[in-house]
């Protein structure tokens, strides 16, 4: 798969997962740091492109031992954190067991692949609908964020002078456009 797909598919995975950490309450700051954190799970195992592509950190065996790593050192900070990185390497791996090159989960044994091949129609569309899913499901957690109070600043009375439930969700758009995009630019800049 693309790179854009990936990214696009770990911005909706970690939407999902917000969708679900709302419900504790949601510290804007944070969430903005777990989505990225979930699109960097999804773009480090290509690392492994200047060695031996799709083996070293394409299988579940580099994913324990960096959960590991990360659970030892990053849980006390913030918990949720490890959960977000794996479930973007989670969904790299998934993604890239659906193209015909495929991944062995448990190397050196357990080869999966699919049909689509990398940057064929398949492959863009899996990455604009996942997109898109983000958008509207950061669009909704922002929303919710801002009638719930967890956002401290109710964006749209701010720049509007007034709060009505089209103007928050209108602003929670935008705002989750802005978001996905600047999380969107700064993984693609990273070099694998």
């Amino acid at each position: 798969m693309r790179k854009e797909t990936h990214i696009a598919f770990t911005l909706m995975i970690s939407s999902i997962i917000l969708l679900y950490e709302i419900k504790l309450g949601i510290d804007y700051a944070r969430m903005i740091i777990h989505i990225f954190v979930c699109g960097l799970g999804g773009v480090i195992p290509d690392f492994d492109t200047k060695f031996k592509h799709r083996v070293l950190l394409h299988n579940l065996w580099a994913l324990l031992i960096i959960s590991i790593m990360l659970w030892i050192f990053i849980t006390p900070f913030d918990p949720l954190l490890p959960i977000y990185f794996i479930a973007g390497y989670l969904s790299h791996l998934l993604l890239d067991s659906l193209t015909v090159r495929g991944v062995k989960w448990f190397y050196p044994f357990g080869y999966l692949s699919g049909s689509v091949v990398t940057n064929s129609l398949s492959d863009k569309f899996i990455g604009y609908v996942s997109f898109v899913a983000s958008l509207i499901l950061l669009t909704y957690v922002n929303y919710v964020s801002m009638v719930k109070g967890y956002i401290p600043i109710n964006l749209s009375e701010v720049l509007f002078g007034t709060t009505t439930e089209l103007l928050t969700l209108m602003v929670s758009g935008f705002l989750s456009f802005l978001i996905l995009m600047v999380i969107f630019s700064l993984l693609k800049a990273i070099r694998v």
